[in-house]
């Protein structure tokens, strides 16, 4: 009985530190404002710093009729937020960002076109469902991904390969009051 107790508590406590301990970067903020005044950033969770350089950003246009793709060797320092907006952006989100992108380009999208964070080979998070083109827009909350502000909500601290509204909170289309640091609890 002590040996199932004992093995019993050793495989909730690999879960609970696997739970609070994320090792993968992820998508944090995502802005689709008036015109071109858009962006995203990825946040690095993790206690060292992340190159970029294994990484390619894919923007998935129009059900997947189109792809842009961004690579990266700049690096993302532990808890720090890489901001991708356009140039045609607000001045705030330019002056927050790591790179400003003219068209075409992946922070050229609309609310019907995913974003996928791709590691290596394998896709590490999403905004949208890449290869689905939902009309004009998917839904999250009381918003969507057309014409509002999405931060991804405190309590997540994992990237998620299917898109799942419930993640994040929404704000009124142009909100940048977040863009450049994110919060985990």
């Amino acid at each position: 009985m002590r040996k199932i107790t004992l093995m019993l508590f050793a495989v909730l406590l690999s879960f609970a530190g696997y739970s609070q301990n994320c090792t993968e970067l992820y998508f944090s903020e995502y802005i689709e404002g008036s015109s071109n005044n858009k962006g995203f950033e990825i946040y690095n969770p993790t206690s060292s710093a992340v190159s970029l350089s294994g990484y390619t950003i894919y923007l998935s246009g129009n059900g997947g009729s189109f792809t842009n793709t961004l690579t990266s060797s700049a690096s993302i320092a532990p808890g720090d937020v890489f901001v991708v907006c356009t140039n045609q952006a607000d001045s705030l989100m330019q002056y927050e960002a790591d790179t400003i992108l003219g068209f075409p380009s992946v922070s050229h999208f609309n609310g019907d076109d995913a974003l996928i964070l791709v590691g290596g080979t394998d896709t590490v998070d999403v905004i949208g469902v890449p290869g689905v083109d939902p009309g004009s827009s998917w839904t999250v909350g009381t918003g969507s991904t057309s014409d509002y502000t999405l931060v991804r909500n405190p309590s997540i601290n994992v990237p998620n390969t299917t898109f799942t509204a419930s993640e994040w909170t929404v704000y009124p289309k142009d909100t940048t009051t977040y863009i450049g640091s994110h919060t985990v609890s």
